[in-house]
């Protein structure tokens, strides 16, 4: 079907499975550019619909805000779980259904790469949340700007801003 043959029902139907997703992990990227379900709009033109109502704009930022909880709390699983220290390879599935074989043996440098992977995409997702905390006085209100005052050699100053 081609992108401005659906109606909105239809485009409220798919936004929503795919918010759906998103929440659950899954990539916009992954969703609408590579593994893409032919009934899923480019990305373009997603963009495009959820432009046409808050309330997508709204459910698609709720999806966003849930997949970066979701990563955040897939830190402390990476970091608490130890590998099997011995090498075996495996097959399964992805959530997308494609094979993926893994060599499984522990290495603490790849959690821990896997880790502040998460920890900056996180950081990036919800700033607000996630972010790292620069402004610890001013509570998100401008602070007034200093004033110096300038003392000359003959005693007179001036006030700068």
């Amino acid at each position: 079907m081609v992108a401005n043959q659906y109606n909105e029902q239809q485009k409220g139907e798919i936004i929503a499975e795919i918010c759906e997703k998103i929440a659950e992990g899954a990539s916009v990227r992954t969703l609408l550019l590579t593994g893409r379900d032919a009934r899923y709009p480019s990305f373009g033109v997603f963009n495009a619909w959820l432009s046409e109502k808050p309330e997508w704009t709204q459910q698609y930022a709720r999806a966003m805000e849930l997949r970066a909880d979701l990563l955040f709390e897939q830190m402390q699983e990476i970091a608490d779980t130890v590998e099997p220290l011995e090498a075996e390879t495996i097959t399964h599935s992805d959530q997308f259904g494609r094979s993926v074989m893994v060599n499984k043996k522990d290495d603490p440098n790849h959690r821990k790469l896997r880790v502040e992977t998460r920890k900056w995409i996180v950081s990036r997702m919800n700033p607000k949340k996630y972010g790292d905390k620069l402004d610890l006085t001013s509570k998100g209100e401008q602070l007034p700007a200093p004033v110096y005052e300038i003392t000359f050699g003959d005693g007179s100053g001036a006030a700068k801003g």
